[in-house]
C-alpha cells in the first residue's frame, strides 16, 4: 500500500545483535514556520523537546520564565525574552520558510559581561556562517547585533538551528 516502507537490517560484524530501532518524526509539528526574511526570536524555538528542538547541558529552566523545559529563558530589558546560561555544545533549532532564494544578511541580537563566545548557524545541517566570535558587551543585558552579509539560501520551509560552540553569551 501507499505510504509503507520496508527497511531490511543487515548485520556485517559477527557477533552483532540490536534488540529495536527507534524513529523519531521531526516534522512542522514541533512548530509553525517563521517566515524569512523575518525575525526569529530566540525562546521560540521548536517544541519537540531535547535532543530535537534543542539541547540544553542544564535541567531545568534557570531564568524561570517562558516556557517549562530545560532551555534558560528570562526576561529581557527592554522587553520581552532572552535565552541564556548558554553553554558550549547547547542548541536551538527553529522551523522557518525562505520565501525567497538568495543572499542575506543575518543579524544575532547578543549581550556578554566580559567573555563574548562563538556561535554558527546551520540550516538543513549545512553550517552557512562559520564559526562566529562575538565580544563581550559589557552586560547581560547589554545588546548588540553581529551582522553576517553573503549568506546563500534555498527558498522552502527548513530547519534553522544555532550552535553555541562556546558560552559566554544571551541570544
Amino acid at each position: 500500500p501507499a505510504g509503507i516502507q520496508t527497511m531490511k537490517f543487515v548485520s556485517e560484524t559477527a557477533g552483532f545483535n540490536f534488540d529495536s530501532v527507534t524513529f523519531t518524526k521531526v516534522s512542522d509539528e514541533c512548530g509553525a514556520a517563521v517566515e524569512l526574511p523575518g525575525t526569529v526570536e530566540a525562546e521560540d524555538y521548536d517544541t519537540c523537546g531535547e535532543g530535537v528542538s534543542y539541547h540544553d547541558t542544564s535541567s531545568g529552566n534557570n531564568g524561570g520564565v517562558y516556557r517549562d523545559d530545560d532551555v534558560d529563558i528570562e526576561a529581557s530589558t527592554p522587553s520581552g525574552y532572552n535565552v541564556g546560561w548558554i553553554e558550549s555544545g547547547e542548541w536551538l533549532e527553529y522551523t522557518v520558510n525562505v520565501t525567497t532564494a538568495g543572499t542575506y544578511c543575518i543579524g544575532v541580537r547578543y549581550a556578554s559581561l566580559s567573555s563574548g563566545g562563538n556561535y554558527h548557524i546551520e540550516f538543513n545541517g549545512i553550517n552557512v556562517t562559520g564559526n562566529t566570535s562575538v565580544g563581550a558587551t559589557g552586560g547581560w543585558q547589554s545588546w548588540t547585533t553581529n551582522y553576517q552579509t553573503g549568506v546563500c539560501l534555498p527558498a522552502g520551509v527548513q530547519k534553522m538551528r544555532i550552535v553555541f560552540d562556546s558560552a559566554g553569551v544571551n541570544i
